[in-house]
């Protein structure tokens, strides 16, 4: 009997050690990090942690948009302006929503965008604090860019009352890229109502 229940304990063991069968760790979701080493990219976090510097570089690089247009610019480029000029229109018929705006010495039309969504990513291709390599792949830097267009919305945007500002005089620090449409799309990081 005891030889038995033996030869029956061994062929468990055997059968246990056989199937791979061992002690599992159980890791609590959002604590994987601390076991596998690997962080989950925080867009947010990201551009949260550089806007303050994001604007401080945009305004300090940015070109009189008037003289920059006189001088020519490159199609496919992206640039970085300031400029004043009075709003036309008051445009949110589409969630890409705009002002347009007249620049002097400016021919081409100038729709500042207003959200609530933000096409292109001139603000984080005209900053240089953080570049492609700083991420893992194309898609959390394609994050960042969307992270950074949420900013202008909820740190430019939404302060202001903008549904009253046809026939007032706006000044604008923001980003475009050159597309040759004579439309520039200007993302601003900075905006302001007279």
């Amino acid at each position: 009997m005891k030889r038995r229940l033996g030869t029956v304990l061994i062929l468990a063991l055997a059968i246990v050690s056989l199937t791979g069968c061992g002690i599992v760790k159980v890791v609590p979701i959002g604590e994987e990090a601390n076991y596998t080493g690997e962080v989950t990219f925080d867009a947010s976090a990201e551009a949260a942690d550089s806007w303050g510097a994001i604007v401080d570089e945009l305004t300090g690089k940015a070109e009189d948009l008037a003289t920059l247009k006189s001088a020519g610019t490159e199609k496919s480029a992206v640039y970085t302006v300031s400029f004043s000029g009075k709003v036309n229109e008051y445009n949110t018929d589409t969630p890409k929503g705009f002002i347009d705006v007249s620049v002097d010495g400016v021919s081409d039309t100038v729709h500042v965008q207003i959200g609530k969504v933000f096409s292109g990513t001139t603000v984080r291709d005209s900053q240089t604090g953080k570049a492609y390599q700083d991420f893992t792949n194309q898609t959390e830097w394609s994050e960042y860019a969307k992270t950074i267009n949420d900013n202008v919305k909820t740190n430019v945007i939404d302060p202001l009352e903008l549904e009253g500002s046809v026939g007032k005089t706006v000044e604008v620090i923001g980003c475009f890229a050159e597309d040759g449409s004579g439309t520039l799309v200007v993302t601003p990081v900075a905006l302001t109502i007279k």
